[in-house]
């Protein structure tokens, strides 16, 4: 099935979509993320995210969840279910067609490395989950979680090192286009 979905887009990422994604992303980036931003300080009381935390474990998500109160976790909850099911979309688009279109400018590219397309969907896959595990620990607070806890920080943690792989693949990538563009350019 990821061969699959690797091989449909690593055939349609052009220019063209790699622009729209890459206007996309960067309008989130500008537009949407600053009053995302703002809104999930408010409602955590400066107790942070579990989003935007790389390692955590069971005891800060109930920190977090009790800093909150009932209504921040409410709106922490609808907030996981209205923007963090698009911005996971868009982030994606944008990073797994750039890495296709690159490793596509390289002509002696090995098909194995164009499945580091597939990196960010794994992304996606576990910054859904986290959202949902950690949504479910919110929903039931003041009551434990026990097991949904972990896995909550367990896939915040699988997330942020699948996207900032992916990021890495991106900008490896594109040097080595670059590089070869310059010194090579008969195989670019």
């Amino acid at each position: 099935m990821f061969i699959v979905l690797s091989n449909f887009i690593r055939t349609r990422s052009k220019v063209w979509v790699v622009a729209v994604a890459a206007v996309l992303f960067v309008a989130f980036l500008v537009a949407v993320l600053p009053a995302q931003s703002r809104a999930a300080e408010q409602i955590s009381n400066g107790a942070g995210t579990p989003d935007m935390t790389l390692i955590y474990l069971p005891v800060d998500l109930y920190r977090m969840a009790e800093a909150y109160g009932e209504a921040g976790r409410v709106a922490y909850i609808q907030a996981r279910f209205q923007f963090d099911i698009i911005w996971p979309i868009v982030y994606t688009f944008f990073l797994a067609f750039s890495t296709s279109w690159l490793l596509n400018m390289i002509p002696s590219a090995k098909p194995k490395w164009h499945y580091l397309n597939i990196l960010p969907v794994f992304g996606m896959l576990a910054d859904y989950t986290e959202n949902i595990t950690a949504s479910i620990v919110m929903a039931r607070f003041p009551q434990l979680t026990t097991g949904v806890d972990y896995l909550a920080s367990i896939f915040s943690l699988a997330k942020w090192l699948l996207i900032y792989s992916s990021f890495a693949a991106v900008i490896i990538v594109f040097f080595i286009v670059v590089w070869r563009t310059i010194f090579h350019p008969k195989t670019v």
